[in-house]
């Protein structure tokens, strides 16, 4: 599944995700992990930049960050100002570089299960 958007300068962001309505799976499950193929058509030509976020078991998890300081019942204040301290989504990949092809740009996308990505094209230039 994804959501699409333009924006008046040219950007296109994405966002996708991996999910199951298996309740027995819902921590994840390595048959379940995708890699999908985003396409984007009707792009001026020329080249641009793109950028990827993702959340999943490894990547911007705050879950996990409170599993590893040592979890609990409930965090103390001092374990949510380390919460909120972390709370970053960094990019998950470095930046790259493709150009259109006849107005289009594929990439490919992995998502683990469970997983949401968001992918972001900005015209370069």
């Amino acid at each position: 599944m994804s959501w699409r958007a333009r924006a008046p300068d040219g950007r296109v962001g994405a966002l996708v995700w991996n999910g199951t309505l298996d309740h027995g799976r819902r921590d994840g499950d390595k048959v379940l992990d995708r890699t999908v193929t985003l396409r984007v058509a009707g792009l001026p030509s020329g080249r641009y930049e793109v950028r990827r976020w993702r959340v999943d078991a490894d990547h911007g998890n705050v879950a996990a960050r409170w599993q590893s300081a040592g979890g609990g019942d409930w965090p103390t204040e001092a374990q949510w100002a380390a919460l909120a301290d972390a709370d970053r989504l960094p990019e998950s990949e470095p930046v790259a570089t493709v150009e259109t092809a006849d107005g289009v740009v594929e990439l490919a996308v992995d998502l683990p299960n469970p997983a949401i990505a968001y992918v972001e094209l900005t015209p370069v230039g």
